[in-house]
């Protein structure tokens, strides 16, 4: 906007009275601030609650949540849309970049460096069979890779822990790999012995 001499800036202009809607407290806005319905955010949250936005799923500027829920149709509705979407192998790896380890992968990390196994992280995309990328695999040239998880997440959001393992290792398989599955419980030095058969 171009200021012409004897104009006033918008910030200089006479204030304008107000009242809100909520708690009828009369308040001065600037001329640009017409529209505003309530003297702070405070009678703001409080009068849409009172005017039921909350329930029409209604957000507010200043960034809270309305409380409002999927219902289950939804929340299946939102889920088959990605359903089918094959990520490129550089997506995902650009996606793990990122990623970093988790508390069972560093306290896995530490258990097999204490016990000087030969296997390394690689659960940061840096090795992958088909799109999968295990989280450890041997550095001796053995064909072996390690997937360490929490069994709740498996069960809850892979299908299962057995249909997951089955899938792994079908893939590994094609491709002469064997892969060793620890859960949050076998992160000990005696499982982890046995089951690498050191």
């Amino acid at each position: 906007m171009t200021f012409y001499k004897g104009m006033i800036p918008w910030n200089k202009k006479d204030h304008l009275l107000l009242i809100c809607e909520y708690c009828g407290k009369t308040y001065d806005v600037y001329p640009y601030e017409i529209n505003r319905k309530f003297c702070s955010a405070i009678c703001r949250s409080k009068g849409c609650v009172r005017r039921g936005l909350f329930e029409k799923g209604h957000t507010f500027s200043n960034g809270g949540s309305t409380g409002h829920k999927h219902t289950e149709e939804t929340k299946h509705q939102m889920s088959i849309v990605r359903t089918g979407i094959k990520l490129t192998e550089e997506h995902i790896r650009k996606i793990l970049r990122r990623r970093e380890m988790s508390s069972l992968e560093i306290a896995f990390n530490k258990k097999i460096s204490i016990l000087g196994l030969p296997y390394k992280f690689v659960g940061d995309g840096e090795f992958f069979i088909e799109h999968k990328n295990p989280d450890f695999v041997n550095i001796n040239g053995e064909k072996i890779a390690i997937e360490v998880y929490a069994r709740r997440h498996k069960e809850e959001f892979r299908g299962g822990i057995k249909e997951w393992q089955e899938e792994r290792n079908n893939i590994f398989a094609k491709y002469g790999w064997k892969i060793v599955y620890f859960d949050e419980t076998e992160i000990n030095d005696v499982t982890i012995l046995s089951k690498l058969e050191v």
